[in-house]
């Protein structure tokens, strides 16, 4: 069985990530919402400030840099 994620920022895997730790497993995928993706991903009224491929760069780098 794999096992996901949907995050809206570095900072919502970074806190997932911390929270499963102690499982000893990491997501098989990591699936990125841009603030026009809808529902509640924690942006606000500022979210056109935000960009979808930003948001994914940062992620991948974080990614790259930790070797996952």
């Amino acid at each position: 069985m794999k096992f996901g994620i949907i995050v809206s920022s570095l900072r919502a895997l970074l806190l997932f990530l911390r929270k499963t730790a102690r499982l000893d497993r990491l997501p098989d995928y990591v699936i990125v919402e841009g603030p026009l993706a809808g529902g509640h991903l924690g942006f606000g009224m500022d979210w056109a400030q935000y960009d979808l491929k930003a948001i994914v760069n940062e992620i991948h780098r974080y990614l790259a840099q930790e070797g996952l």
